[in-house]
């Protein structure tokens, strides 16, 4: 029937680029997106999920680097284009107050942040948890390299990162 239809399992890519050689976010696959620090992978990829919750789609994003309030500035400052250091500082002009009460995207928007643990039992299980609840039909995790457990200890860094991801295509 997705032969006949032509519809691709996943969720399709706000960027061409992607679109074309990847055909969007296909279900069940692992994508680990890495680049040096400050090179902009946590922007890319939360305007990547938030246009993707835009579409009606439930995407949950652990961060476990940064808290939803600084996620949140950021996602706030990329949709309305208002600059992050003016949302941070607390020092808007009145005109981008008022674009910021105008601005009702984030409302009931299907975007789940996950940024209290560093636990990978207990994201996979909050995971499971919104997958079930929410229907998820994409999860982030940002940064991969910051997850522990118990049964990593010991491990070189090779074979973190390997456990890691073998943990995360399972789920």
């Amino acid at each position: 029937e997705q032969q006949k239809t032509k519809i691709i399992p996943g969720v399709p890519s706000k960027h061409h680029v992607l679109e074309k050689h990847m055909k969007g976010w296909r279900d069940g696959s692992l994508n680990i997106i890495g680049a040096r620090p400050g090179m902009g992978k946590t922007t890319f990829i939360l305007d990547e999920v938030f246009s993707i919750a835009k579409r009606g789609n439930a995407v949950a994003f652990v961060s476990l680097e940064m808290g939803a309030l600084e996620l949140h500035e950021k996602l706030v400052a990329n949709e309305t284009e208002i600059p992050l250091n003016a949302i941070r500082d607390r020092n808007l002009s009145d005109n981008q107050m008022q674009m910021l009460y105008e601005t009702s995207i984030f409302d009931k928007l299907p975007f789940h942040i996950i940024d209290n643990t560093d636990d990978i039992n207990q994201i996979f299980a909050k995971l499971r948890i919104l997958k079930k609840e929410k229907d998820i039909k994409m999860a982030v995790i940002d940064y991969l390299q910051l997850m522990e457990g118990n049964f990593l200890k010991g491990m070189n860094r090779e074979q973190v990162i390997s456990t890691i991801s073998r943990k995360c295509k399972k789920i």
